[in-house]
């Protein structure tokens, strides 16, 4: 009995493995069609909050790749300017993001004054400017404002599937937000792994011990040996899985 159902799960794996190569195979996309990714996102969603930061948000899955092959000439050059900037190999590189932003005010009137300069001040900035007898005058600045950065997701009802956005915002109102590049590497899922663990479960009497699994894409194909407290004894365990709902 035992044999008759050790072959009843290796025909069963072998049909799952089978069933899930041809469903991976269907979804893949014909490379002819593949357009050409660019590193520019053109829509990202602007708000102000209510203190005055502009915020900007955009998509997670906006402009994502699966190889560096499939960039625009254009991309491929900025790619790689970055890689050597960083030191690293095309394959370390897992995503890039760069913000274009603008910082524009007027009428700064001084707020502090000395015989050799003037002084502007506020949370954010500090400039001063020298004049020397000696000396061409000159400015002194610094400037300190945080760039915030988040990565979260939402749902558009109870039961949809979850979806991620990035949002950036600068914490002085008089920036500008202008636009983003964005690049994401994706990296290819595992479609084979293995696992042990140690496991319990309960079915009118309690039973611990060690099981494993195999995934192999969605299914997963496992056993394990159990104590059963109830009859104080061991026994195996099999058991088959497949992924019918992900979400």
């Amino acid at each position: 009995m035992k044999n008759f159902l050790i072959l009843l799960l290796i025909i069963l794996c072998a049909y799952l493995f089978f069933f899930q190569e041809k469903e991976r195979v269907v979804e893949r996309v014909p490379e002819e069609i593949v357009k050409t990714v660019e590193v520019e996102v053109d829509r990202i969603v602007t708000k102000i909050d209510k203190e005055g930061f502009q915020h900007a948000v955009m998509s997670e899955v906006e402009n994502v790749t699966r190889s560096r092959d499939s960039l625009a000439d254009s991309a491929k050059a900025e790619i790689d300017s970055i890689t050597k900037l960083l030191n690293i190999k095309d394959k370390q590189l897992k995503e890039y993001i760069s913000y274009s932003t603008s910082l524009k005010d007027s009428l700064l009137i001084a707020n502090s004054k000395t015989d050799t300069s003037f002084t502007y001040s506020d949370r954010y900035a500090n400039i001063e400017f020298v004049f020397d007898t000696v000396k061409q005058p000159y400015f002194n600045f610094s400037y300190d404002a945080n760039v915030n950065y988040a990565t979260y997701w939402k749902r558009d009802w109870i039961f949809g599937k979850k979806k991620g956005y990035i949002d950036f915002w600068i914490s002085d109102p008089r920036a500008t937000i202008n636009g983003v590049k964005r690049l994401k590497i994706e990296q290819p899922q595992k479609t084979f792994g293995l696992n042990i663990n140690a496991s319990s479960y309960y079915d009118y009497n309690l039973h611990s011990g060690i099981d494993g699994e195999v995934n192999i894409g969605r299914a997963k194909i496992g056993g394990g040996y159990f104590y059963d407290f109830g009859i104080k004894d061991w026994h195996p365990v099999f058991k088959v899985k497949y992924k019918l709902i992900d979400f």
